[in-house]
């Protein structure tokens, strides 16, 4: 059988309070084709290699995986008609794994790391009556301990990235103004890890599922679901851009107009991958990814060589990987692994051990771990496939 996610038909478009910031807006040219980033300058000769499996405490989908220093995190998820609170910690320096537990189980949620921290944020708990959660827990790598926050509205269906010591974390979904369930925001938390303050800004556009990097001094919101109060839900194409350092925004379009798309930064270089153009098709998840490049302020697109639902990605050295997921074409799950090496502008493919979706990636230094999600056969998973970088 087949797990998959569905989507939220919104009735009403009402925001949650929001600070708008004075900062200036401008647009920047929408992307045309292209054949993305190209060679640059000193293709290095480190390899991506499997190296093995290791089994997480708990099978489950939907989870969301961080990583800083040698700190690894899959937290959260789905075991199956109950939500998960289970963190499996795994800690490269000693290839050792630990467990904790989160304060609320939580699937829909999204987890980032910057600095030596890494935040659990927002999500839901349907089968424990809650539609949104509010809460964020923070895991410093350091001392191993957890810290506790408040999100200013309680969020599913959120984004976040990570940049200088700031976490923001980006849309999704909240209560509408009777606590029923639900709309749409364009709220942005920005969270410093350094002093532990919260700050706010504003998209231009309520959306939910957003694809959100950063890379230099670019934070990148792009693409998403929004909501009209004449044409319903509706796939966007919108791009808003962050200047962390000037304190303004602009905005662009991607080439396609979809929502669950996955974004990772490596270099200077934000990747916008896949993601769902159509509720009715028979291939309903895109091929195409729009890169931009943070300094020059240029947007280029690349394409998979199968279209993915419910996959995974990650950025390790300069390369970008995207791991896993279902195939509407192919009617299977994939356990084919696409690697796209920046500097020589050239495709790689490797193998899961497994073929599974809804699965969660995080990379740090030079390791990369691929765990949970979906098989065919054998259901929920608790497969991590590891990968290193290597010369």
């Amino acid at each position: 059988m087949k797990t998959r996610s569905t989507l939220t038909l919104l009735a009403v478009c009402l925001f949650a309070p929001v600070i708008f910031s004075a900062c200036s807006k401008s647009s920047t040219p929408a992307p045309g084709p292209g054949t993305g980033p190209g060679p640059g300058p000193g293709a290095g000769p480190a390899k991506l290699q499997f190296k093995g499996t290791a089994q997480l405490s708990q099978a489950r989908i939907g989870l969301m995986a961080a990583a800083t220093g040698t700190r690894f995190l899959f937290a959260g998820g789905r075991p199956g008609l109950a939500n998960s609170d289970v963190v499996d910690i795994y800690d490269a320096s000693g290839n050792t794994w630990s467990a904790a537990r989160l304060k609320d189980t939580r699937e829909e949620h999204a987890a980032v790391a910057a600095g030596n921290k890494i935040l659990v944020a927002g999500g839901s708990a349907f089968y424990s009556g809650k539609n949104v959660i509010a809460g964020v827990e923070i895991y410093d790598v350091t001392t191993g301990a957890w810290t506790f926050e408040q999100l200013r509205v309680p969020i599913r269906n959120l984004s976040a990235a990570g940049i200088q010591n700031k976490i923001f974390i980006a849309g999704g979904v909240v209560l509408d103004k009777d606590s029923g369930c639900c709309v749409v925001t364009k709220e942005v938390n920005i969270y410093d890890v350094s002093t532990g303050k919260w700050s706010y800004e504003v998209l231009s556009e309520a959306r939910r599922d957003i694809g959100l990097g950063a890379a230099g001094s670019k934070v990148v919101f792009a693409g998403g679901q929004g909501h009209s109060n004449v044409s319903g839900g509706y796939f966007a194409d919108k791009v808003d851009i962050y200047d962390l350092a000037a304190k303004t925004w602009s905005t662009a379009r991607l080439s396609e107009a979809r929502d669950h798309l996955q974004a990772v930064a490596a270099g200077n270089f934000i990747f916008f991958i896949g993601g769902r153009i159509s509720n009715f098709s028979a291939t309903p998840w895109s091929k195409k990814i729009d890169v931009y490049e943070v300094t020059t302020n240029k947007w280029s697109t690349l394409e998979m060589s199968e279209d993915r639902e419910d996959f995974a990605v990650a950025a390790i050295g300069d390369k970008i990987v995207i791991a896993g997921g279902y195939s509407n074409a192919k009617a299977a799950y994939l356990k084919s692994v696409e690697v796209y090496d920046i500097p020589s502008g050239k495709w790689e493919k490797l193998e899961l051990s497994i073929a599974r979706s809804k699965l969660a990636a995080a990379a740090a230094g030079k390791k990369l771990l691929i765990g949970g999600g979906f098989e065919e056969l054998a259901g929920f998973s608790k497969t991590v496939d590891i990968f290193e970088l290597s010369q």
